[in-house]
């Protein structure tokens, strides 16, 4: 991700956390976020990839 791009989210991570009045879907938004993750799964790709690569 580029540099504004990375700043936009942290700029808008950092009003998530500061909000009085945050609900609990905002703050899980905040804290998801915040870190970095990958919920992929090596099963549900292969076959995009064998499709893409022309069905091996």
């Amino acid at each position: 991700m580029n540099l504004p791009s990375r700043l936009a989210i942290n700029m808008f991570v950092g009003m998530l956390k500061k909000k009085k009045d945050a609900t609990e879907a905002e703050k899980t938004m905040a804290q998801m976020i915040s870190s970095s993750y990958d919920i992929s799964d090596i099963q549900y790709t292969d076959p995009i990839v064998d499709y893409l690569q022309g069905g091996k």
